[in-house]
């Protein structure tokens, strides 16, 4: 089925819930609702997104569904990680990391991975980001190096600027997203300590990610402004970063005008 928006999408995944009031269905039913929770997270709300996968993984434990309970973790982590529930996120990452071999779904754990080096970046993690991302290199797809690629920005956070700037080069030569290509000049930018180049990525990034809604990228790229102003005394941007940062945590994008 092609769905043209997500407004579109919400409608026909509560109208397909409606038909089924009263069924018992539980696969069919978890399913419709953890993907209206991805709808709802892009879209409306994380809060509200959370509360339909604790649902759907209500009826995959009536089911005994164990596979599908894995995305349901996978899922209500980067919901609670953009509401800034670090510690809650990384727990729940854990559990579907430590049943890798208990159920070999390589796809929910590799997603898992990719969650939990954003989760620890985002938390402010940043040697324990390092450690897991190289106990976990045999994870990286050269194709799609998903949160790997935020390797180079924790070496920044750690004070290891030249060894940043080196594996961000290692970085290039994989298939990047043009968001995660915004990001890294936005880190050149930040070891340059120039303001105005600093401020020219930071609109470049801001645009790519409000057009795909990265939830997740927009919060790095606030924390990595925030690292930013605060070394360069910067006080009044300081406030405004932390400020999208609270508007970000509730499903709110800033204004690009006032950027």
């Amino acid at each position: 089925m092609c769905i043209g928006n997500s407004s579109q999408a919400a409608e026909l995944f509560e109208a397909a819930l409606r038909e089924m009031d009263g069924k018992n269905w539980p696969q069919l039913e978890g399913i419709i609702k953890l993907n209206l929770a991805g709808v709802i997270a892009r879209d409306v709300s994380f809060r509200q997104a959370i509360d339909l996968v604790d649902q759907a993984q209500e009826r995959f434990e009536k089911g005994a569904i164990f596979l599908r309970i894995l995305s349901c973790y996978n899922n209500k982590a980067s919901y609670l990680c953009c509401i800034g529930q670090y510690e809650m996120a990384v727990s729940i990452v854990d559990k579907v990391i430590l049943n890798k071999d208990t159920f070999r779904d390589s796809q929910s754990y590799t997603l898992a991975v990719s969650n939990k080096i954003l989760m620890e970046a985002l938390w402010g993690r940043f040697e324990e980001a390092l450690t897991f991302i190289r106990n976990h290199k045999s994870e990286l797809n050269p194709r799609r190096p998903d949160n790997f690629i935020l390797e180079p920005y924790c070496l920044l956070r750690t004070g290891e600027k030249r060894a940043c700037l080196s594996v961000m080069k290692q970085y290039q030569t994989y298939s990047l997203g043009e968001d995660d290509e915004a990001f890294y000049k936005l880190i050149k930018a930040v070891i340059s300590m120039n303001t105005d180049r600093v401020e020219k990525a930071k609109r470049k990034m801001f645009q790519i990610c409000r057009q795909t809604k990265n939830w997740g990228m927009l919060l790095i790229m606030v924390q990595a402004l925030a690292y930013f102003y605060k070394q360069t005394n910067q006080n009044d941007r300081l406030v405004e970063v932390y400020e999208w940062q609270a508007m970000l945590h509730n499903h709110q994008l800033p204004d690009l005008c006032e950027m």
